[in-house]
């Protein structure tokens, strides 16, 4: 882990976008830990995604996803508590006006994310 902390304040210290900060970590700890998993079920061919030159080139494979999944629970709460979505119980959940600038930019106006986690250190100061 602390490894892990020292490549990303490497990375926070570059000033990324959160699009660039999503790619380096979707390329350096997804598809690598994934390539190693799939490399050492040879000869089963498990990869769902290879990279080919400079791009990646996905494969269908079966991948069962249930949303009782308990990262699937913590990661819905943690995009509303961030403000980015309206609560996951609705039924017709929307983006916020800063999750759909998220989506549409990759990056977050400034000082979003700061205002987020206020809110959470009022929320956790006022707990008994």
């Amino acid at each position: 882990m602390a490894g892990f902390m020292h490549r990303l304040n490497r990375e926070l210290m570059k000033g990324p976008s959160l699009a660039e900060l999503a790619i380096w970590l979707i390329e350096d700890f997804v598809v690598l830990q994934h390539e190693r998993v799939a490399t050492a079920k040879l000869p089963d061919d498990t990869f769902r995604v290879r990279r080919v030159g400079d791009s990646l080139r996905f494969f269908t494979q079966d991948a069962p996803s249930f949303f009782n999944d308990s990262r699937f629970g913590a990661l819905s709460t943690m995009i509303h508590e961030l403000g980015w979505t309206s609560t996951f119980r609705e039924p017709h959940r929307e983006l916020t006006s800063t999750g759909a600038m998220l989506l549409k930019t990759g990056d977050l106006p400034r000082g979003a994310l700061e205002k987020a986690v206020a809110q959470l250190d009022v929320a956790k100061d006022s707990e008994p």
